[in-house]
């Protein structure tokens, strides 16, 4: 099942509003991915910047594993 966030935030405030209790809880978190490119640097004076990519397809194999439920990403995203 795929949302738009406006459709997620349409649905989250009728529940809200409707007063009734989730069985689960909704979590809204941000997460980041990159890959480590010479073509794309990491800004100058960047301490420490991480070694090993953190790709979209990793962080979608995380969310499974731990029973995430929907994921809401950009549409430009690309795996």
């Amino acid at each position: 099942m795929t949302m738009t966030r406006r459709e997620f935030s349409r649905a989250g405030i009728a529940v809200a509003a409707s007063g009734a209790v989730a069985k689960y809880r909704i979590v809204d978190a941000q997460i980041h991915v990159w890959i480590n490119d010479p073509h794309y640097p990491w800004a100058p004076g960047t301490k420490d910047p991480p070694r090993e990519n953190r790709t979209p397809a990793m962080a979608l194999e995380l969310m499974k594993a731990d029973g995430v439920l929907i994921n809401v990403a950009p549409r430009n995203l690309r795996l």
